[in-house]
């Protein structure tokens, strides 16, 4: 899993931000104190993506 993690990093130069931002809109929705099953959901639905992709 952490070479498949490498490679991606390394094949995607936005992914440190990405992360970043990911962290910050967590920050945010937590903040907020929104509907967690819906961030989940996203959360899950972005892991998929990128696994995919």
């Amino acid at each position: 899993m952490n070479t498949k993690l490498g490679i991606r990093a390394r094949e995607i130069p936005d992914l440190r931000d990405m992360t970043r931002m990911s962290r910050s809109i967590i920050r945010f929705i937590f903040h907020k104190d929104l509907n967690v099953k819906r961030f989940v959901r996203l959360f899950i639905l972005c892991h998929l993506f990128f696994v995919q992709k």
